[in-house]
């Protein structure tokens, strides 16, 4: 979806002022995402699981799962921020540097791909070394690319740049999510990470904003 819907939105905003484009978007969100919702079931097993998660209480953890929750809803709004300012930016700045509209949508659309080799990547790297430092591998990762989106001024560099970025921008959410599954009991982990994407949205908000 990242990696696509730069070129379908850039095609209706051809076609139609940009606040018809953006309803067009959410009606198109909301037509398949209810849908697929009403498919979506509880594994199996997963009653037995939150039971055994209250009856043997805490994980072995030297934080508790509010805090905890509390600690990563900090840290989501944080990276969110850098996160939010090339995505929601790095279109216009490539306008400004001088490439076309397409090749700018061009330099989004690659950093949205990369993302999805992070995703995945850094998701299995969390299965192997553990949520906390995969997190810490994927916003470190961004957080020191960020800078170099303003020094480039040539469209390889700024390609370059979004290949990097993109990977660390998508490992960041597997990372939040295998810490929850790590450290948080299981009968509170769907809460705990609606909580943290929350405010991980409450942080790309602010980044588009601040950008």
């Amino acid at each position: 979806g990242g990696a696509l819907m730069p070129a379908f939105t850039r095609g209706l905003l051809a076609q139609m002022p940009w606040r018809e484009a953006y309803l067009t978007l959410g009606l198109v969100a909301w037509a398949v995402l209810i849908p697929m919702a009403l498919l979506v079931r509880s594994p199996p097993g997963l009653a037995a699981l939150r039971s055994s998660a209250l009856e043997r209480g805490l994980p072995a953890s030297h934080i508790a799962p509010l805090r905890l929750t509390a600690t990563l809803c900090g840290a989501n709004v944080c990276c969110c921020i850098c996160m939010a300012i090339p995505v929601v930016h790095v279109y216009p700045l490539a306008v400004e540097a001088g490439f076309s509209p397409t090749q700018a949508a061009t330099v989004l659309g690659v950093l949205m791909t990369m993302s999805i080799i992070g995703r995945l990547g850094i998701g299995a790297m969390a299965d192997q070394v553990g949520g906390i430092r995969a997190l810490l591998l994927a916003s470190g990762l961004q957080t020191a690319l960020i800078f170099w989106f303003s020094q480039m001024n040539t469209l390889p560099g700024l390609l370059l740049i979004a290949v990097l970025f993109g990977i660390g921008y998508g490992g960041v959410i597997p990372g939040y999510a295998i810490i929850l599954r790590e450290l948080v009991p299981a009968n509170r982990v769907g809460f705990s990470m609606g909580l943290v994407l929350f405010f991980g949205n409450v942080g790309m908000s602010l980044g588009g904003y601040l950008g």
